[in-house]
């Protein structure tokens, strides 16, 4: 999610690092009305080896559903507050085949929602 700059003396390398992180850092989706900016970030679905894995796989290349794992970031406007918090869901048992296969049918999924605040970004 966080743009990392490397400095090195092999660009391809760097450059290798920079196109990776751009597909993780989207640009604003809204501004709230207080100001503060609001990011969406969609990173693929990963599954535990196995029929987890098997199903997801079935899934992508069917392209039977957009698997992908969202998450909110809102960014403070004001200059004093540095932190960035993030809103995440996490399954309560996201290896489980159930959860797999309740995702790849549409239905609501058991689970918890977390925030955290990271700093200095």
């Amino acid at each position: 999610m966080l743009m990392v700059k490397k400095e090195d003396n092999d660009s391809s390398h760097t450059k290798q690092k920079k196109t990776m992180a751009s597909l993780f850092t989207p640009s604003p989706t809204t501004t709230s009305s207080s100001g503060d900016t609001i990011y969406v970030a969609a990173v693929p679905l990963k599954a535990a080896a196995g029929p987890p894995q098997l199903i997801m796989s079935m899934a992508y290349s069917l392209n039977i559903s957009n698997l992908q794992h969202f998450m909110v970031l809102i960014k403070p406007s004001s200059p004093i507050r540095q932190e960035v918090l993030v809103f995440d869901f996490q399954p309560r048992n996201p290896e489980s085949i159930e959860a797999a296969i309740s995702l790849l049918s549409g239905n609501l999924i058991p689970g918890s929602d977390s925030q955290t605040m990271i700093s200095n970004v």
